[in-house]
Parts: C-alpha cells; structure tokens; sequence
C-alpha cells in the first residue's frame, strides 16, 4: 500500500501547517520513534489508511485526518498495535 501525505499534527497541537506534505511514517518515526518501533509504525500506518480509506477520506490534509492520526496515536500509545483493532477503535471514537 503507498504511503499518503497525511498533514498531520502532534497530539495536542491543532496546527497542520507544520506537517503538510509529510508522509506519516516519517512523522511516527521522527516524532515517536522512541515509543513506536518499526513493527508498531507500520500497523499504525496500515489502521490510519484503513480510517481514512473507510470514512471516504481521499483528501490526505487538514483537521479530519489530523484527528484520524492523533485517535490511532493515542490507542496506540495506550498498548493496542493491531491494525484491524487500532481501526476499529478510531471507527468507533470517530463516529461518537
């Protein structure tokens, strides 16, 4: 699957500027490299692009898919790593 521009913000921060045109591996692995390895950035980038895939998100910039990063980010800094999982939980926080 290639990865997407992902505009994506640091929890917490509401800004996209910062991001816009970084891919969210490379967020993941600049930003939090030292809480996610390389297996766990990979199944989180895998649920972020199913979130996006499934709510019809082709646009890969702005506060939408900043919240979509940010809700996997924190399921995963809360202990889930799989993808499917990590999904469906975003799902559902999502559509609340």
């Amino acid at each position: 699957m290639p990865m997407r521009d992902a505009g994506l913000a640091p929890l917490g921060n509401p800004s996209t500027a910062r991001w816009q045109g970084k891919q969210i591996r490379e967020i993941l692995t600049t930003e939090y490299g030292c809480v996610f390895g390389p297996e766990d950035i990979a199944n989180i980038t895998t649920a972020f692009d199913a979130v996006l895939n499934k709510v019809g998100r082709l646009n890969r910039e702005g506060p939408m898919t900043v919240t979509v990063a940010n809700t996997i980010i924190q399921l995963a800094k809360d202990g889930e790593r799989d993808p499917e999982k990590l999904c469906n939980a975003a799902l559902s926080i999502l559509r609340c």
